[in-house]
């Protein structure tokens, strides 16, 4: 109930009537908090407990009484109910592609976001180890409404030196709006540059060059900053050079400006009661939502990550539909059909340094293959041949040549695995030169075993 620290009108619940999965797609809806305790316990008298007794009904944030509120006639319950998605404990990721495709809600005052948060703050508090807005929306008509989205990256030393507005974009569509069809919203992200678009990669929104430090972008602007939360990183990008995790949400109202006043706003971010002045409103706002049917809600597609692609060989396996699990993606919710969204979360493999490449993409099964000099490969196993197993005595031609026989042998051995893993994972795979040397290791390393007990 906490209300993301904006005072939003909303609070997030666990229920089938605000996240759900049906015809293969998964919805977050608004709904209205009266319909489950009544409009008399919202306004007036009511309490509204969200601690919950166990793991699975725990309150999820207590800040700014967002685990426990009553309504006195001034203070009023929240009035919304909507759900937000989040994989905080179950996946989060360091560089790479992300890919949400969603329609938008339609009705006014609704607050659709795809955004990312740091799994760690290891820069302090929000926002020192920054946000990462994919897309955010309106669910209004009209200019600023859900034909436009926008992106933002947030960052700074503290709640009050937020530089958001250095690193801001948004787009309109050229016809209609996001909520009468299907979007995918992207986010490319590598130590050098952050960038998002719609639709396709060249359709770009926000673009973000990171090689310079947020600090010194921030006091070049003319912040006047003396603190640096960043000052001992040796990376230029820091604070986006940590993991972070995927929140898919729809809020509702609020009073952090993103809704601006204007005359036909019910609710001014000054009032010290805008949630009720919202909800007394009611009857200008809530036909908007039941006008708008099926659209009164976000619909995701898909959802999709992507490792970068160094030097390796590389194996592009052609996505595959995989029903989302509440323990692998934290972004499953109980199907009314028992059907499951496309959601695809593909474990990430370690990200090289050389970040220059392009993401993989899901064509048809491709194979590129590193050109590494047996000198080279030789070197580094007769270095860890030697750091481990010094004490055996190996004659040098029995050595080299079975170097020279599992040199030959590695490509069809990787090629082996690569079946193997496809026809069990059915995902994307990613083999690098680090597995050629371990699969030659594993082999020396029975080799010498053999040599030590004889």
């Amino acid at each position: 109930m906490a209300g993301g620290g904006n005072w939003e009108f909303q609070m997030y619940v666990n229920s089938r009537k605000n996240s759900y999965v049906h015809n293969g797609q998964l919805h977050i809806k608004p709904t209205l908090t009266s319909d489950e305790i009544g409009e008399a316990a919202v306004l007036n008298g009511g309490t509204y407990e969200m601690w919950g007794g166990g793991p699975a009904d725990s309150c999820t944030n207590n800040a700014f009484y967002g685990c426990s509120r009553q309504s006195n006639g001034v203070n009023i319950i929240n009035p919304i109910q909507s759900a937000r998605l989040r994989t905080a404990e179950s996946f989060s990721f360091k560089y790479g592609r992300v890919e949400v495709r969603a329609r938008l809600p339609r009705g006014d005052w609704m607050w659709p976001a795809i955004w990312m948060m740091p799994k760690d703050n290891a820069y302090g508090t929000w926002p020192a180890s920054g946000e990462i807005d994919i897309m955010e929306s309106r669910g209004n008509t009209g200019k600023g409404g859900v034909s436009s989205v926008g992106s933002t990256m947030h960052w700074g030393p503290g709640w009050n030196q937020n530089a958001w507005p250095l690193t801001h974009a948004e787009y309109t569509a050229p016809v209609g709006d996001f909520a009468s069809s299907f979007h995918t919203y992207g986010l490319y992200w590598d130590e050098h540059v952050m960038y998002t678009y719609v639709d396709n990669d060249s359709n770009r929104v926000l673009y973000v060059n990171t090689s310079k430090s947020f600090f010194d972008r921030a006091t070049s602007s003319g912040l006047d900053w003396t603190t640096n939360p960043w000052m001992y990183s040796e990376a230029k990008n820091a604070p986006f050079d940590q993991e972070f995790y995927l929140l898919l949400n729809v809020a509702v109202g609020g009073v952090s400006g993103y809704f601006p006043d204007a005359p036909n706003k019910p609710w001014s971010d000054a009032s010290g009661h805008a949630a009720l002045d919202f909800w007394q409103q009611k009857s200008k706002w809530y036909p908007t939502w039941t006008a708008a049917g099926d659209q009164a809600q976000m619909s995701v597609d898909w959802v999709k990550v992507y490792a970068i692609e160094d030097d390796s060989v590389v194996v592009d396996v052609p996505a595959v539909p995989v029903a989302p699990v509440a323990s692998s993606t934290g972004l499953s919710a109980v199907s009314s059909t028992g059907a499951a969204p496309t959601i695809i979360l593909p474990t990430l493999l370690p990200v090289p340094t050389n970040t220059s490449s392009a993401i993989t993409s899901t064509t048809p099964t491709t194979i590129k293959e590193t050109t590494t000099t047996s000198t080279d490969l030789t070197t580094v196993i007769v270095a860890a041949v030697v750091a481990a197993f010094g004490g055996c005595i190996v004659g040098a031609g029995v050595v080299f040549g079975t170097l020279r026989y599992l040199e030959k042998r590695s490509k069809a051995v990787l090629l082996q695995l690569v079946v193997r893993i496809w026809n069990q994972r059915r995902r994307r795979v990613k083999i690098t030169v680090r597995n050629r040397v371990v699969i030659i290791l594993l082999r020396l390393r029975r080799l010498i075993k053999l040599c030590i007990l004889e």
